[in-house]
């Protein structure tokens, strides 16, 4: 599906939010029309027999499974989910997104 992994030491980087198709109605029913596509980067770590993962840049959303492809997965799931909760709250939703590189240090 394009999802771009990158294999760190006990961790795995997923770059998401793409092949995303923005007129998909979600299982919820919650989303009727998504207006436009954000892209977030999610970090997957070993979490003892799962794995778990966290966005960056978005706190409070976090999900686990048992293979990468079904971590990415539900994290397409809970990010809109989140997200209708912060609208829901009036909480403030950032438009721009942390810029994340990844550096070599000599260890």
């Amino acid at each position: 599906m394009g999802t771009s992994l990158k294999l760190v030491p006990s961790m795995f980087a997923a770059h998401s939010a793409h092949d995303f198709d923005p007129n998909e109605h979600f299982e919820t029913g919650q989303f009727e029309e998504v207006n436009s596509v954000t892209e977030y980067t999610i970090v997957i770590e070993e979490a003892g027999i799962n794995l778990a993962a966290s966005v960056i840049g978005l706190d409070g959303v976090i999900t686990t499974g048992q293979t990468v492809d079904e971590v990415v997965e539900n994290m397409r799931e809970a990010i809109p989910f989140h997200l209708e909760g912060m609208r829901l709250y009036g909480d403030e939703i950032h438009e721009s997104m942390p810029v994340v590189k990844t550096i070599h240090v000599a260890s």
